[in-house]
C-alpha cells in the first residue's frame, strides 16, 4: 500500500517536466492539469475530490485532495504546481518545458464505508506516516537535456530520498521526437542520498524477499547471508577506476547491515561521456560475468559512495 502512495506522488510530478522562467498559472491550466498529467503517463485518471485554484505567487494549488483508485484512497494536505508553457501539456498532451512542484501530507487514507468510527481513527492513527515531497524539473531544448535540479521526498521518521540528475539526448518537441529519444537518452550526472531507518524494510524488503528468496529448506536467514556475500564479491570484483576502494569499503559496510540498514548512503556518479541505452544493451548480451559488466558499460565513469550508519543510540 505504500508503494501505491509513491505511485501517486511519482505520477503526479514526473508526467509534468533552458532555464526560462515559470509561468503564471491560469485557472483553466490548473483546472485541467490533474487530468493531463496522469493521461501523459499513460495512467487512468482516479477520482480526485478538490477544487484547484491559483494562489497569489502564481501557483496552481490543490488543499485536502481525496485520491480515489479502486480500494486504494489517499489525501494529500496540499498540492501546489508552476511550470514554463504548461499550455503544451493540457492542448497537446505534451511536457511542459520545467516544472516546480510542492507536496505536503500525502497518506493512504482508509475508508469503511460500514464503519465510519474504524475509518476516522485509523485515518488520524496515519495521519503521522504522512509523506512530502519537492521536484524542480526542466528541459533545455537546445542541449536536449532533461535537468532534474531537485527531487526529495520526506518520509516518516528519519527517512529520506534527495536526487538531481541530468539526462541527455532527450527531445521533448513532440511525439515523434520523444519516441525517438528513447535510443539516444543517456546519463551524464547523478548524485544521489538516501537516509534509512526504516525506509528499505518498508519498501524493499518485500519486493527484494518474494524476488531473491525460495521456499524450500533453506531458511530465509541463510539465503540471505548467500545473498549478502555473492553481493560483497561483486563489490569487491569491481575496478577501482569505477569504484575507488573507500568506495567499496563504504558498500561493504553497508551490506553488513542488511537486510536491516539504518545510516546515510551518498552515491555520485561521474561519467566521461553520458551512459547511452544502446551501450548499456551492447554490453549486456555478451558479458554474463556481473562485475565485468558493470565495468564494461560504466567505463569511464567513478562511482563514489559514502556510507554513514545511524548511531546505535538514535535506532
Amino acid at each position: 500500500m505504500k508503494r501505491g502512495l509513491i505511485g501517486v506522488a511519482l505520477a503526479l510530478a514526473l508526467g509534468v517536466g533552458g532555464a526560462q522562467a515559470q509561468d503564471r498559472m491560469t485557472q483553466p491550466l490548473c483546472d485541467a492539469g490533474p487530468g493531463a498529467v496522469f493521461g501523459l503517463v499513460g495512467q487512468d485518471v482516479p477520482e480526485i475530490i478538490g477544487q484547484p485554484r491559483v494562489d497569489e505567487a502564481g501557483w496552481c494549488v490543490l488543499e485536502a485532495v481525496q485520491v480515489f483508485e479502486g480500494s486504494f484512497n489517499a489525501v494529500i494536505d496540499r498540492l501546489r504546481w508552476r511550470g514554463a508553457d504548461m499550455a503544451r501539456l493540457v492542448d497537446a498532451g505534451l511536457p511542459p518545458r520545467s516544472l516546480d512542484l510542492e507536496m505536503v501530507g500525502l497518506r493512504q487514507q482508509p475508508k469503511v464505508d460500514y464503519d465510519p468510527l474504524y475509518s476516522y481513527l485509523i485515518g488520524v492513527q496515519l495521519h503521522r506516516n504522512a509523506i512530502d515531497a519537492t521536484l524542480t524539473v526542466r528541459w533545455d531544448g537546445v542541449q536536449k537535456a532533461l535537468i532534474l535540479d531537485r527531487l526529495a521526498i520526506d518520509f516518516p521518521g528519519e527517512n529520506r530520498v534527495e536526487a538531481s540528475a541530468r539526462l541527455d539526448g532527450i527531445d521533448l518537441t513532440d511525439t515523434g521526437t520523444m519516441q525517438m529519444s528513447i535510443g539516444t537518452v543517456a546519463l551524464s550526472d547523478l548524485d544521489l542520498l538516501v537516509e534509512s531507518n526504516g525506509l528499505f524494510e518498508d519498501f524493499l524488503l518485500f519486493p527484494l524477499g518474494f524476488t531473491l528468496l525460495e521456499h524450500g529448506d533453506t531458511p530465509p536467514e541463510v539465503q540471505v547471508r548467500w545473498w549478502i556475500g555473492q553481493a560483497q564479491r561483486l563489490v569487491a570484483g569491481l575496478s577501482d577506476e569505477l569504484l575507488p576502494p573507500r568506495s567499496k569499503a563504504a558498500l561493504s559496510a553497508l551490506l553488513d547491515e542488511m537486510p536491516m540498514p539504518s545510516g546515510i548512503l551518498r552515491l555520485t556518479l561521474d561519467t566521461a561521456e553520458p551512459l547511452g541505452v544502446m551501450r548499456v544493451l551492447l554490453a549486456a548480451g555478451d558479458e554474463p560475468d556481473p562485475a565485468v559488466l558493470i565495468d564494461t558499460v560504466l567505463a569511464g565513469a567513478t562511482l563514489i559512495a559514502d556510507w554513514q550508519p545511524t548511531p546505535e543510540r538514535a535506532r
